[in-house]
């Protein structure tokens, strides 16, 4: 049975929509119906609601994934009716079961007669008290941590930076670090990357469309690694980023190979617009062929 993401696909191909088209559609960017189809994200449920109506195609007959087995409850241990008594117990009898738990101590001789016929029960004279003081010591201590808990909660270190993401190398990047020039340094390939923004219509809102254009200056080719793209919002939304590697690139038609002195090869994309929504930016992570790996960068503003 073929995948959401082949049916996704070949459901687009049969309405005659590109990538593209329906991203519009969905308002939502090409890279996001390119990983659909590749099976690589797949749609929630409202998103598959729309898909469904957009291509007039149902996607009941996609299998379901297969339900979790329920995990047994875990067996209480039996019970030890050797242990259980629903018969009072008195304090002679207390006294022995605590002493069993105890090293039992030699007992003193005591030749008397009376002493030799009474039955003989070990008490360790330290244990009751050594208890005296270690549970009050035991329960103050649980006292001090509470109220140190209570008047001194923890708390999470906060960021400074507004806005930041995580990229691929765990450093953490802003829309002002993204408008830095990046180094041309000397027997490395660079790219020199322009930016351009345009707006058309869509529906009841304009429809953003950007592009990346590089070109590899220093005479030193290079091939793209990944390509993250990340849509900055104003608080409290949180950014949204899109990670593209070669496969997918290779999917939407774009080589991940960019030679010397190359000015053709374009990052393209769209998204609708948003009163919220303040820019994208884009970080390449790339190697050259003297084996260097290197980042380019570039934001773009969504304003005209």
């Amino acid at each position: 049975m073929a995948s959401i993401g082949e049916q996704i696909r070949a459901a687009r191909k049969a309405r005659g929509l590109t990538q593209e088209a329906l991203a519009r559609e969905l308002n939502v960017t090409r890279s996001a119906v390119a990983n659909w189809e590749q099976d690589r994200r797949l749609p929630d449920g409202e998103t598959l609601l729309q898909l469904s109506s957009t291509l007039a195609y149902s996607f009941e007959s996609a299998e379901p994934l297969p339900p979790s087995s329920p995990v047994p409850p875990p067996e209480e241990p039996a019970a030890d009716t050797a242990s259980v008594s629903d018969a009072p117990v008195s304090p002679d009898e207390s006294t022995a079961a605590v002493s069993q738990q105890v090293p039992e101590l030699p007992p003193e001789e005591n030749t008397s007669p009376a002493a030799s016929d009474a039955p003989k029960t070990p008490v360790h004279p330290g244990k009751s008290r050594a208890l005296r003081y270690i549970l009050p010591g035991a329960a103050l201590a649980a006292i001090v941590l509470l109220a140190c808990l209570i008047f001194f909660p923890l708390s999470a270190p906060s960021s400074t930076e507004p806005n930041p993401y995580t990229a691929l190398d765990g450093q953490s990047y802003t829309m002002e670090q993204l408008r830095e020039p990046v180094r041309n340094e000397s027997g490395k390939a660079y790219l020199r990357i322009t930016t351009s923004l345009t707006s058309t219509p869509s529906g009841s809102r304009p429809y953003w469309n950007f592009s990346f254009q590089c070109r590899e200056i220093n005479g030193i080719g290079l091939t793209v690694d990944t390509v993250e793209s990340v849509f900055f919002y104003k608080p409290p939304k949180e950014n949204r980023t899109y990670v593209d590697n070669s496969e997918t690139m290779s999917f939407m038609n774009l080589s991940n190979v960019i030679p010397a002195y190359d000015t053709t090869w374009s990052y393209d994309g769209g998204m609708p617009a948003d009163d919220d929504l303040c820019g994208v930016g884009t970080l390449l992570t790339c190697t050259d062929d003297n084996g260097a790996h290197l980042q380019f960068h570039a934001y773009i503003p969504f304003s005209l």
